[in-house]
């Protein structure tokens, strides 16, 4: 599948980056039927529970940029759910994370 992707990729003379993208996160169905996505390093991440959070949880319009941040960190085995998703300022998102 990656080396088709790379073939249209370069068939179609887009960038490299765009195609290392793609190649980075390939999509599948779980077995209730869910799509997730899986990013590098095997974690999936459920965007139907990332659409749940926003529905539930506007986010905050104060004028800065924010990310979705999970609570507990899905690589220490926090559930991708909105009961573990908060809001949070971009800039303090990369700094927790470089400290995850």
């Amino acid at each position: 599948m990656h080396k088709l992707i790379l073939i249209v990729c370069m068939a179609l003379s887009l960038t490299t980056s765009i195609c290392e993208a793609r190649k980075r996160s390939e999509t599948y169905v779980d077995e209730n039927g869910v799509r997730r996505v899986q990013k590098s390093h095997k974690i999936y991440r459920d965007y139907k529970a990332i659409n749940d959070f926003k529905r539930t949880h506007p986010k905050p319009n104060d004028g800065h940029a924010y990310d979705i941040d999970h609570i507990k960190p899905l690589k220490s085995g926090g559930a991708d759910k909105p009961s573990n998703m908060q809001w949070i300022r971009t800039e303090d998102h990369r700094k927790k994370s470089a400290t995850e």
